[in-house]
């Protein structure tokens, strides 16, 4: 899948650092992440367990998403990391 792009241009990655241990990688969202968000949020046992997850997720929403997050780390309010498997790369 192709990436939606963001609405605003964000340089999230210059505000976090990406954190390393043996097994993961913790980076800042790239737009990029926004389908696998939408596979792992769309699941409808998750949105039932959550209050902020709609139900049906889409990548649109993935997208929402990592515009706010990437705008509450801009503001020095929030710390949010993607969790990547290093072996996998999912």
């Amino acid at each position: 899948m192709n990436a939606i792009p963001l609405k605003e241009p964000h340089h999230v990655p210059d505000q976090l650092p990406t954190l390393e241990t043996e097994r993961l990688l913790l980076r800042p969202f790239e737009t990029t992440d926004a389908a696998r968000i939408a596979l792992l949020a769309g699941d409808r046992e998750i949105a039932a367990t959550t209050l902020r997850i709609p139900h049906p997720y889409r990548e649109e929403d993935a997208v929402k998403f990592i515009e706010a997050v990437g705008k509450e780390i801009l503001k020095g309010k929030s710390a949010v990391f993607a969790i990547i498997l290093k072996e996998t790369g999912s």
